[in-house]
């Protein structure tokens, strides 16, 4: 577990950048963000956009199932709106990271850091952070062991959106981009 002022700045900003980047600016649930997935079901009849503000992912991580079905979604909805009334957005954003599932076994930040980089998290840099940031979505798709090519994109795409939201240069992106991502070979890794 960490705490809030142990998780550092840039690794917040990567995560907020991809995952939910009005995080401070809405109340558990993203209007714009909703009506957006919302249309795009109605126009398309696909799912293929995720809607949930951090708040969201968090209620359902502790308290629902992740089985996609409009009843837990709408749950889902009015817990982050109980949570974000009982709790500061900083200790919603530290709950989320101490509790995410960031790998095979992997649960939290921290560990996420010990396992992916064998080192501290606050000794991790610029793409390290991105790599993590990224591999939030899921997992097992951008394992950099089984899907090399897809965690490198990822984690340019949450440095991509860094740059967007003002949180780094296009010169610290470009010297990220060009870092290798992480070859696990501990004995953790699944086979």
């Amino acid at each position: 577990m960490v705490e809030y002022h142990e998780i550092p700045t840039t690794l917040i900003q990567a995560v907020l950048s991809i995952e939910d980047h009005r995080f401070y600016r809405h109340w558990g649930i993203d209007i714009f963000r909703t009506t957006k997935v919302i249309a795009h079901y109605i126009t398309t009849r696909s799912k293929g956009q995720g809607g949930s503000t951090i708040t969201q992912q968090l209620a359902r991580n502790l308290f629902l199932t992740q089985r996609k079905t409009i009843i837990r979604k709408l749950k889902e909805m009015l817990t982050a709106v109980k949570i974000e009334r009982i709790y500061s957005k900083n200790e919603i954003l530290t709950m989320y990271l101490n509790n995410i599932y960031i790998g095979p076994g992997v649960y939290g930040i921290k560990a996420a850091s010990d396992y992916y980089f064998s080192k501290p998290l606050d000794q991790l840099d610029l793409s390290q952070y991105a790599f993590l940031a990224g591999v939030i979505q899921s997992p097992g798709l951008y394992s950099p062991n089984r899907h090399p090519k897809r965690a490198y994109a990822r984690r340019n795409l949450v440095l991509y959106f860094m740059e967007e939201n003002g949180y780094i240069t296009h010169s610290e992106r470009t010297t990220a981009e060009q870092a290798p991502i992480p070859a696990i070979s501990r004995n953790t890794q699944p086979e």
